[in-house]
């Protein structure tokens, strides 16, 4: 988990008694100085270097109930849809992180293709830079739009899950295009790490892995749109 090795307690999705699928799933708080957890060492990421990741191990750990945030019940799945409901808050500040990254990724392209000079005059008054420019800031805005729908359409206390998964999945793919155009017109010098666009383009690619994937946002999206959810497992 993100700061596993920093962070003093750890809210774990665990299964209460014998069962499958969704059913039982429930939520306990762990303490990292409890018998039986450890943690693995830092991991080598491609991007998002200034947040660690960390794997941590759980050896016949003992939760004392106080320490029981949602009772999972072997009978249902009330506990695991309460537990999911919390992804949308998650799933709008990832979206938000991303937005301010390409961002600034866009601003850095608006002013340099001002700055540089090919041909006697700046490359902005060229027609194909002028077309990645009006798509970065096109793309920026409808994101902007979707995660304030998503952050303000609250249903039972949470942002809509269908929004969420919307605003997310938009962002992560949003993100990563416009990071590689500004990355694109900097030319070489946008590849190279004198300058903070090859930190982007990495830092962008690991959004759409947290909180759901492009692939899990998809899913979840056409579920709310056919108003019932497809087992992937099924034969």
């Amino acid at each position: 988990p993100t700061g596993g090795h920093v962070a003093t307690h750890s809210f774990v999705f665990a299964r209460f008694g014998q069962c499958t699928g969704s059913k039982g799933i429930g939520a306990i708080i762990v303490e990292r100085d409890m018998p039986g957890v450890t943690f693995g060492p830092p991991e080598s990421k491609m991007g998002g270097r200034g947040v660690s990741e960390t794997e941590v191990f759980f050896d016949n750990v003992e939760i004392p109930p106080e320490n029981i945030v949602v009772e999972g019940n072997p009978n249902d799945t009330s506990g695991f849809k309460r537990l999911m409901s919390s992804f949308g808050p998650e799933r709008v500040g990832n979206a938000g992180m991303c937005l301010g990254l390409s961002q600034a990724a866009y601003e850095k392209a608006l002013a340099y293709t001002q700055e540089r000079e090919q041909f006697g005059r700046p490359i902005c008054e060229f027609q194909g830079i002028q077309w990645k420019i009006a798509d970065m800031a096109t793309q920026l805005h409808a994101a902007r739009l979707m995660i304030y729908d998503a952050a303000t359409n609250l249903k039972n206390g949470f942002p809509e899950p269908k929004a969420c998964a919307m605003a997310k999945l938009y962002a992560n793919e949003m993100a990563q295009r416009v990071t590689n155009e500004a990355l694109q017109v900097h030319g070489h010098a946008g590849y190279t790490r004198d300058l903070p666009l090859e930190q982007m383009v990495r830092d962008a690619r690991g959004f759409a892995l947290g909180g759901g994937t492009p692939e899990i946002l998809r899913n979840t999206i056409a579920a709310q749109c056919y108003g019932r959810t497809f087992n992937q497992r099924r034969s």
